[in-house]
């Protein structure tokens, strides 16, 4: 799905995917499927292009949290991300989450070169 589908055209999809009558069980959106869209037992949600912040990144990947089960994978590319990498950081660190090794040492040198930060 995106922003160039119609309202009416959205809505058949969404309501094809949600209840099982759509071809695939895999529904690729952009934002054009973004806040207030509820869709059940979500298994996995793939964050293909990292959000601008948490916020929206917390929002995205929690819609596999309502049944605890679910996965989120986020691809992270050093040349475009690198600045998002302390908040990723604390996300995953708030949500008791293994942080990535790369990760780590990613957000130190920013630290480092910055100052320091507070993830508080």
């Amino acid at each position: 799905m995106h922003s160039d589908f119609s309202q009416a055209k959205r809505e058949k999809a969404l309501y094809s995917f949600k209840n099982g009558i759509a071809e695939s069980r895999i529904l690729v959106s952009v934002n054009a499927c973004g806040r207030g869209i509820d869709i059940p037992e979500m298994d996995y949600v793939i964050n293909y292009i990292l959000p601008l912040d948490k916020y929206t990144f917390i929002q995205k990947c929690g819609r596999t949290g309502r049944t605890k089960n679910g996965t989120a994978i986020s691809f992270y590319v050093e040349s475009n991300d690198r600045a998002r990498a302390s908040w990723i950081r604390e996300v995953l660190q708030r949500a008791q989450h293994d942080v990535p090794n790369f990760l780590k040492s990613n957000t130190l040198a920013i630290e480092e070169s910055m100052g320091g930060l507070s993830l508080k």
